[in-house]
């Protein structure tokens, strides 16, 4: 899949989309499984955030299991070797393990006549119950997240642009609980983010939370259906965003059409889409506010048409509650020293043997090189070749993307951003999230090193 560095509003909002339209639970799928009629086992282990890993025994040798466990209850994983790689999907129901196995083809996709079922019964206990994903986040705490060597950045002007309009009043101190990823809060608290330098308040019969499946931040009923998605980024003002809302679109399959045109009122912003999903009719709504510190609280409600009226009037009562403040430029400055001068790194290669009947083969890679530099300074490189060959048979393909510009640290709700002002004009979110050890970057899984590119 093609990076991409664009990170707008809208599409930080879309990232932020959960189709099930409420709260879920992932199951657990920790445990031994057998399957006796085919000489298989498999030992699975689970941790907080739905990371699924393990390894499958067979007569052959043994495969690492690589997967995650999502909200609908089954777990989609990638089992593979040096030699082999299959994708899967598994189901668990009570003590049985249903697992199906795909094979890929020759162009790297997932052949579904390969589809192999897999039995296995569970043979450490009781059930598996459904668990609510907890996902600890280093990097919500720099001082125990050391992102490399602290390194000071002469950034000759670090503010972007002020916002023209009219914004919201600044508290002197934001009170309330930090807003943390592992955990769930109760209707009556109030939920701060320094870094954002925003708080909101629970309203009471809901509760909020992080759900990783959907990557988002989002306040629901225990009993109704839809939830609002709550989202807060310093360095941020709505009139440079303005342009982006008021046209339809297309996400994931899904048409987006506008049933109102965006309406910029003082300081805060309001624009309401329609959409079908899964045959039902949806909604989504989105309700902003800016303080004149440039950062912006930023609420989506979504769900089914029947409840519009209940979650914009929720989505309404959460605004209200809001309070702004400066964002921590301590932490701020922190963050812009921990990030300078490093490199997130992504490097992925796929081969493939050649087929037997046709004797085709082929592999591809692609690279991506993502430069913080500590003047200030940012390079993205993107690289994509693709080769396929075989008896009368020569195919070659090659893409790339080339980005530079400004870039300094920010914050949003729970996790630190990186903020870009290109030299091709615009600015881009870019949010970095920890868990599970692992560093991810527009949701996808990246390393950060020590750049090599900077000078």
């Amino acid at each position: 899949m093609k990076f991409k560095l664009s990170k707008t509003l809208l599409t930080l909002i879309l990232c932020c989309l959960f189709t099930g339209f409420a709260f879920a639970q992932v199951t657990n799928f920790s445990g031994q499984f057998d399957d006796p009629i085919n000489s298989i086992s498999i030992q699975l282990n689970q941790d907080a955030d739905g990371y699924v890993y393990g390894i499958l025994q067979g007569p052959n040798g043994q495969l690492d299991f690589d997967g995650f466990a999502e909200t609908d209850g089954l777990l989609y994983a990638e089992i593979f070797s040096d030699t082999e790689d299959f994708a899967a999907i598994a189901e668990l129901v009570q003590t049985e393990l249903n697992l199906v196995i795909f094979e890929y083809d020759f162009l790297g996709n997932i052949n579904e006549d390969s589809a192999q079922l897999l039995t296995f019964q569970k043979q450490t206990g009781a059930p598996a119950q459904a668990v609510q994903p907890e996902v600890q986040n280093p990097l919500a705490d720099p001082t125990q997240n050391p992102i490399g060597n602290p390194v000071q950045n002469p950034l000759s002007n670090p503010d972007l642009p002020t916002s023209p309009i009219s914004t919201a009043p600044l508290s002197i101190q934001l009170s309330g609980e930090v807003a943390q990823i592992e955990r769930q809060y109760q209707g009556g608290t109030r939920i701060k983010s320094e870094g954002a330098g925003v708080s909101f308040l629970v309203p009471e019969s809901y509760v909020a939370g992080f759900l990783p499946a959907a990557q988002s931040f989002q306040i629901a009923s225990t009993t109704q259906q839809g939830a609002i998605a709550v989202q807060a980024y310093s360095k941020s003002n709505l009139s440079a965003q303005l342009q982006q809302f008021g046209q339809a679109f297309e996400d994931r399959g899904i048409q987006f059409v506008p049933q109102t045109q965006p309406q910029l009122l003082g300081d805060t912003l309001t624009m309401t889409y329609g959409f079908v999903a899964n045959g039902q009719q949806g909604f989504m709504s989105i309700l902003a506010k800016e303080s004149s510190a440039n950062n912006v609280l930023l609420l989506t409600s979504f769900g089914a048409i029947s409840e519009q009226t209940r979650l914009e009037a929720l989505a309404q009562e959460v605004m209200n509650s809001a309070q702004f403040a400066i964002p921590n430029q301590p932490l701020l400055t922190q963050l812009q020293q921990q990030f300078a001068g490093q490199a997130f790194r992504k490097i992925n290669s796929t081969n493939s043997n050649a087929d037997l009947q046709t004797g085709i083969g082929g592999g591809s890679s692609s690279t991506l090189t993502f430069d913080l530099c500590s003047n200030g300074q940012y390079n993205y490189n993107y690289s994509f070749q693709f080769l396929m060959s075989g008896p009368g048979v020569s195919v070659t393909d090659q893409d790339g993307e080339n980005d530079q510009g400004l870039w300094q640290a920010g914050y949003s709700l729970l996790n630190p951003t990186i903020i870009l002002n290109s030299v091709q004009g615009g600015t881009s979110h870019i949010e970095v999230f920890s868990y599970g050890g692992e560093t991810f970057i527009n949701q996808s899984k990246v390393y950060l090193v020590p750049s090599e590119n900077c000078n």
